[in-house]
């Protein structure tokens, strides 16, 4: 792909757009290959409402009787859909429908292109297939002429016009110009595995064997005692304030007081740290378990009382939880957050 979107088909951009902002995923699933062959670019997309095939003719890359010609009849999108319905979500027992979109880009709405993919029309009926047309030309006059659909009842005016209209008008976005509109994270490409999660998890159980193995000969149960907390590192106000052991406010959150809580916080920080490691790098996946788990026993220090003991990580998994759903909000919509997001 250029660097340049200037330089890229409508077509091939068009289907960036749609990937980024939608969650289409590029490619076709076997059954589709006659599809993909008749086409230039096939995007799919499962929405929850139905499994979504979307098929470019991008004129840009074509010229003659290859631009003019589809050679797919209904009946053969038909069968090419029910061939897929296996793919589309069910819902309450029931399976939803297939639908194939079929878009000419970069090409004027003449009367035989209408008349064409007006004949390929088609509700889901009973096979649960549905075939829709669009065609998109941006050179067109007027903006009502730059979207022709044979669904008469999809409004085409902007503001909302469909996406794909919308998506290839100008001006166009690099790629780094369109994650920055969408407000969505480059992430750190160091990251392949969330390798700090994994160690920050493997750390803490750790240190929870160390209080158990520090505990007074004799101790029954898998749970330290308030004794053994407190020499490692617990969490108190007097001896923080009147002590000055002001170390406690991180060891403390290093520290469990049952394996139910280590088991807790642990399933807790996986959660919140798989996605922060991808999206923002282990530096900031750091820096916020540091902050967080801070900000945690200061707020333990002023609510509780002089002669309780605490422990645990939650103050730290509350803040990186906190940044991970105001971080993953800024994701696109679709199955992308969940591609970014995997170890």
């Amino acid at each position: 792909m250029s660097a340049d979107p200037a330089e890229e088909s409508l077509g091939h951009y068009l289907t960036r757009r749609l990937v980024a902002e939608k969650g289409y995923a590029r490619g076709h699933v076997p059954e589709a290959a006659g599809l993909a062959a008749a086409v230039d670019h096939v995007l799919t997309l499962d929405d929850g409402s139905g499994f979504v095939m979307l098929a470019l003719i991008d004129h840009d890359r074509r010229d003659g009787a290859a631009s003019r010609n589809f050679p797919l009849s209904q009946a053969d999108l038909v069968r090419i859909g029910k061939a897929c319905l296996h793919y589309a979500p069910t819902f309450n027992g029931v399976k939803l429908p297939v639908g194939i979109q079929l878009w000419h880009v970069n090409a004027p709405a003449s009367p035989a292109r209408r008349e064409a993919l007006a004949a390929l029309q088609r509700s889901p009926g009973l096979d649960k297939v549905s075939v829709t047309g669009f065609v998109l030309d941006p050179a067109a006059a007027t903006p009502p002429e730059r979207v022709w659909t044979t669904l008469a009842w999809v409004p085409v005016q902007p503001p909302r016009r469909p996406l794909a209209a919308r998506g290839a008008l100008p001006p166009r976005l690099s790629a780094e110009e369109l994650a920055r509109a969408l407000g969505v994270a480059a992430g750190d490409p160091a990251v392949q595995r969330p390798a700090l999660t994994y160690a920050t998890i493997a750390a803490l159980t750790a240190l929870f064997g160390v209080e158990l193995a520090a505990r007074p000969a004799g101790a029954a149960g898998f749970s330290p005692d308030i004794t053994t907390l407190v020499s490692l590192g617990g969490l108190n106000r007097d001896l923080v304030t009147d002590g000055g052991e002001w170390w406690r406010l991180l060891t403390a959150a290093c520290l469990h007081g049952s394996p139910i809580h280590l088991l807790m916080n642990g399933v807790a920080l996986y959660m919140a740290g798989v996605v922060l490691e991808h999206l923002l790098g282990r530096a900031w996946l750091g820096a916020l378990f540091v902050v967080g788990a801070l900000g945690g026993s200061l707020m333990g220090l002023a609510i509780n009382p002089d002669n309780l003991v605490s422990v645990g990580a939650s103050g730290a998994i509350m803040g990186c939880s906190a940044a991970a759903l105001v971080s993953a909000m800024r994701l696109p919509e679709g199955p992308a957050p969940a591609a970014a997001c995997r170890g």
